[in-house]
């Protein structure tokens, strides 16, 4: 279950990071991204961490795992839709 972009804003205003939440604004705004907006507004504690054999259990025999890196806020804006997003947890 997602949260609602109320509580993404609530969450939104105790962060003190620019980029974390210029991130979160634009996540916010995009319907497709809004699970992931969900996920980093909340606190670091819970906040999801796999290492690389969690992450190859997780995928499937012809599934293609990225090597390429980007911020999320630079993902949101080429890639609006999430198309070919997969969220690990």
């Amino acid at each position: 279950m997602t949260k609602s972009k109320t509580q993404i804003e609530k969450q939104m205003q105790k962060k003190n990071n620019p980029e974390l939440v210029e991130t979160l604004m634009n996540a916010k705004k995009k319907d497709k991204w809004l699970e992931v907006a969900g996920i980093i507004s909340g606190p670091r504690r819970k906040r999801i961490d796999l290492n690389l054999n969690e992450i190859n259990n997780q995928t499937k025999d012809k599934e293609k795992v990225g090597c390429e890196f980007s911020s999320i806020l630079t993902e949101i804006k080429l890639n609006p839709s999430a198309e070919g997003i997969k969220i690990l947890k």
